[in-house]
């Protein structure tokens, strides 16, 4: 079984991969995309970078992309980012713990070897293209037409007061 965080690894992964390889896509689009909150978007971002799976680009324009080519990648080198390790050193040992703990660890390594060999192309396979549109902003009314230029009502300067005050004809 996946967790969950491991599972919304995989769309982000999936996500990343359908963009165009020169366009990183940020963290916000993602989270629009995937429905989430940007902050859990942005902590699993950070586990992925930290284990070496996406490069973030800093800046106007940046973002995320793959570190590797998405053909390299497997499920297994996603899932592994969010597995929790489990301390099997209890100090309660039981024929019947021992017995189950070895059934957890041959389930986890069946578990690892099937998702090695699932590469995660097979997931973008069914993600769509993301392509990227240029936003236009839609005003809420038309445009309002300018005020005409307004004589001022005092003068500017002290050295002005003379002209305010005797307007000189043209």
């Amino acid at each position: 079984m996946l967790n969950a965080r491991a599972v919304q690894a995989l769309k982000v992964i999936a996500l990343i991969a359908s963009t165009s390889s020169c366009r990183p896509i940020n963290s916000r689009q993602l989270s629009l995309r995937l429905g989430l909150s940007t902050s859990y978007i942005e902590i699993l971002l950070e586990t992925l970078k930290k284990n070496e799976l996406v490069v973030a680009k800093r800046g106007p324009g940046g973002g995320y992309h793959l570190q590797k080519c998405v053909d390299e990648l497997s499920v297994w080198d996603v899932v592994r980012c969010f597995e929790q390790e489990e301390d099997p050193s209890v100090e309660i040992r039981t024929k019947e713990y021992s017995s189950c703990l070895e059934i957890c660890l041959q389930l986890h390594q069946i578990k690892q070897d099937f998702l090695q060999n699932y590469p995660v192309t097979d997931i973008t396979i069914n993600s769509p293209q993301i392509e990227e549109k240029a936003v236009v902003r839609k005003l809420s009314s038309p445009f309002k037409p300018l005020a005409s230029k307004l004589a001022p009502a005092a003068p500017n300067s002290v050295f002005d007061l003379p002209n305010f005050m005797y307007p000189r004809a043209a």
